[in-house]
């Protein structure tokens, strides 16, 4: 068993997780319906996000914390299975999610020409197919192969990645290739050919002008080079460091050396993950123009940090610092 400090913690750390992921989230919903700035088509997928995020905190969070406040899972097993599986379920959108808005903002900004045609209808079959390929991945364990279990910290419920049965440890293995691993290799090529894009456009506008005009036009450029750069990779650092802990755990489990995993060596990493709701309200959300124009717009009293748009900006600069 933890010590009683360490439950404690850990259930105050995710009491203020889920309130600041749930209020933070809202706020992007309520952004959306109500901002004529952030209610476009391209910010649906950040919409799903925010919802996703939301599920997740109802869903898990009072249980977690209550237990933890109370040292041990006071509910039923089917509530421990429901929340296992919620957990399971509106975590691996969330990821997935991030891969489906590096996919679409890749695609609109590597091809600026056709990536603009029928976006409405590729990103509502891309919030379909995120759904369906969560839920398709989060129901095998009501079905036999692996289940919904009690973790050894005695607060929460995930897949039993300490299962001694080969068959149930290949479930992990798979679960994490196709929900992880694969999200994270996407992630990393789009935001790759986002920056690759945005160097090339450069180089053309410098072979199109006139060094004064190149240098004026040049400057904002690189400003949203490097704006773009700094989110794809701090997209990307941050889902690896929300996640990559709960991975390592599970496939240590998968690896047959479950009996090296601690209670607190499984705790932290469940907390850490769950604090993701609140890393991407911030990255998707508090970074984007977008969403700072809108949040303006509906709630002016909230002060809202960053420089307000500048005219004058090339088609081809607002583009990319749009999509």
């Amino acid at each position: 068993m933890l010590d009683p400090i360490i439950f404690y913690s850990l259930g105050a750390f995710v009491l203020v997780v889920g309130i600041v992921g749930w209020i933070g989230n809202l706020l992007i919903i309520y952004v959306f319906f109500r901002s004529k700035h952030f209610h476009h088509t391209k910010n649906v997928l950040t919409l799903n996000l925010a919802i996703t995020n939301v599920l997740m905190c109802l869903a898990t969070v009072p249980t977690f914390v209550t237990s933890s406040f109370s040292r041990k899972w006071i509910f039923s097993d089917t509530v421990c299975q429901m929340t296992g599986f919620m957990a399971g379920w509106f975590g691996t959108q969330s990821i997935c999610t991030l891969a489906a808005i590096a996919l679409d903002r890749c695609i609109a900004i590597t091809m600026p020409l056709t990536g603009k045609l029928n976006r409405g209808r590729r990103v509502t079959i891309s919030v379909a197919v995120v759904w369906l390929w969560s839920l398709i991945w989060c129901l095998p364990p009501f079905f036999g192969w692996n289940k919904w279990s009690m973790q050894k910290y005695q607060t929460g419920c995930t897949f039993n990645y300490l299962s001694d049965n080969a068959f149930q440890r290949w479930y992990i293995m798979a679960l994490t290739l196709a929900v992880f691993v694969l999200p994270m290799v996407v992630m990393i090529v789009c935001y790759y050919a986002i920056w690759r894009a945005a160097r090339r456009s450069t180089l053309a506008l410098k072979g199109m002008m006139d060094r004064r005009t190149f240098q004026k036009i040049s400057k904002k450029r690189r400003h949203v080079d490097v704006h773009t750069a700094k989110v794809g990779v701090l997209v990307t650092l941050l889902f690896i460091l929300s996640w990559t802990p709960f991975a390592i755990v599970a496939l240590i489990g998968w690896a047959g050396y479950g009996h090296l995993i601690t209670p607190l060596a499984g705790a932290i990493p469940a907390a850490i993950a769950k604090a993701a709701v609140i890393v991407n309200y911030i990255v998707y959300a508090a970074m984007m123009p977008d969403f700072k124009r809108g949040l303006r717009e509906v709630l002016p009293w909230i002060p809202v940090s960053g420089r307000r748009p500048k005219r004058g900006m090339t088609s081809r600069c607002a583009s990319i610092e749009r999509s």
